[in-house]
């Protein structure tokens, strides 16, 4: 079990930080560039392309992270992005996650692997991400305000708890550190992982730290 949850909370969240990063982080930076500097503001189509595709970003990245085979990374790359079309980052993140695992039952298992394995996880995670897409992203939506609203009332007591959360949760990200990507800073791969699962993610920690 604790294998298991390693490698969902672990390694899975901080793979999606680095599909993060390449896209829709990025992507921003890209499109502020591009707002600020007039001669550079050809580069707003990039950046907008790039955080277009964060839903499919997040997928490969997982899936990769998990060493899921090539067929598997990219049929998972069309139902993450469509997870995210409907609830966000934290749908994209948890179909991704469930199609993946349950690939493994049968990816590699029949000589019709080339057919077999993308038919079965395109129908399986299109369907889970119409069960459970727009509920997670309710559900994450939801928190969110419940977080704004009680930052609002107590902003200290507030400012500490989420910060101590946040601490936290990099501390568990660092563990895995380079068996992602040696390049990566630990603490910026664990705390966008989880930050952004919110829909005012990534702003919460830094802002009340401040």
């Amino acid at each position: 079990m604790k294998k298991l949850l390693h490698r969902w909370f672990i390694e899975a969240m901080s793979s999606m930080a680095l599909g993060l990063f390449g896209t829709l982080i990025i992507g921003l930076i890209i499109n502020t560039i591009a707002t600020y500097v007039p001669f550079l503001s050809s580069l707003s189509v990039i950046g907008e392309t790039a955080q277009s595709l964060t839903g499919a970003a997040i997928g490969v990245a997982i899936a990769y992270g998990l060493k899921s085979p090539p067929l598997v990374i990219f049929s998972v790359l069309a139902v993450s992005q469509h997870a995210y079309d409907l609830g966000g980052a934290a749908a994209s993140f948890i179909v991704s996650l469930i199609v993946i695992e349950i690939a493994r039952l049968y990816q590699k298992r029949t000589k019709l692997d080339i057919i077999v394995t993308p038919l079965l996880t395109l129908i399986i995670g299109l369907l889970l991400a119409g069960l459970i897409g727009e509920a997670v992203g309710g559900v994450m939506t939801g928190l969110g305000d419940v977080i704004v609203f009680a930052t609002d009332q107590r902003p200290f007591m507030m400012g500490i708890l989420v910060c101590c959360f946040r601490d936290y949760a990099d501390s568990a990200a660092v563990q895995c550190g380079t068996r992602i990507n040696a390049r990566v800073k630990r603490r910026s791969r664990g705390s966008c992982g989880y930050r952004l699962l919110l829909p005012y993610g990534g702003t919460c920690c830094d802002e009340l730290q401040g």
